[in-house]
């Protein structure tokens, strides 16, 4: 999987010089300028290594993506429940301002999501504890089940918090792996691509199997008003 069509250029640049420098016209001029077998073994795995970096990293980003969206989810849906059992509470609390006085309903919740979780955790705790409460909510269309519900959903959602934040630390970490590796990939496609043009300076012709553009110089006719040949 590429990443963008920039890097799937690049990665089939380097794929080219890396594993087309055995090739039979070639590997023998690299030969005689120290790059062996070894050498050349040495960039297919780093190259390999950065692919899988490059794949690690998508995966990373999709998993990261997933819980982000768990935690968006049970966010939303932690709110709105709670919303709607407030409005009823709310409601019962015009016959009733001494229970949802105590209980702390009239409190609107707070902004910050971990101190949400505590209020809605708190507010949750006390209606359960509270039978003869239950029992009017139970009459205003809120079973205790609905209550309960509530109540594990939000104890959920620090766990939910967590994954989310452990997903964006992995997906960062494989990151700055995948570029450190490609920074070693770089220097050693600049380093074989150096010594090729030395070695294959008898053929440079030879330079297109391991995709390194050669440049063809125009000639000129010695005549007076002559134009330059067209290349080749």
């Amino acid at each position: 999987m590429r990443t963008s069509n920039s890097h799937s250029s690049q990665m089939a640049s380097y794929h080219k010089l890396i594993f087309n420098a055995d090739d039979d016209r070639v590997f023998p001029y690299l030969q005689k300028r120290g790059i062996d077998e070894a050498h050349l073994e040495k960039g297919r795995q780093l190259y390999k290594l950065v692919d899988d970096l490059f794949q690690g990293k998508s995966m990373a980003y999709y998993s990261k993506s997933s819980v982000d969206d768990a935690w968006e989810d049970i966010q939303v849906a932690a709110k709105a429940k709670l919303n709607e059992l407030r409005e009823v509470a709310l409601m019962i609390g015009n016959q009733y301002p001494r229970d949802v006085e105590s209980l702390g309903v009239t409190k609107p919740p707070p902004s910050r999501i971990g101190n949400w979780i505590s209020y809605a955790r708190d507010l949750y705790t006390k209606v359960l504890a509270r039978p003869e409460y239950i029992a009017i909510m139970a009459k205003r269309g809120v079973p205790k089940a609905e209550i309960e519900a509530a109540l594990a959903q939000v104890e959920r959602m620090p766990d939910v918090r967590t994954a989310a934040s452990k997903g964006k630390g992995a997906a960062e970490q494989t990151t700055l792996d995948r570029d450190l590796e490609l920074m070693k990939l770089k220097e050693y496609c600049a380093d074989l691509a150096g010594w090729a043009r030395i070695a294959l300076k008898p053929k440079p012709q030879l330079l297109e199997i391991l995709g390194i553009t050669v440049k063809r110089v125009s000639r000129r006719r010695s005549q007076p008003g002559s134009t330059p040949d067209t290349e080749q």
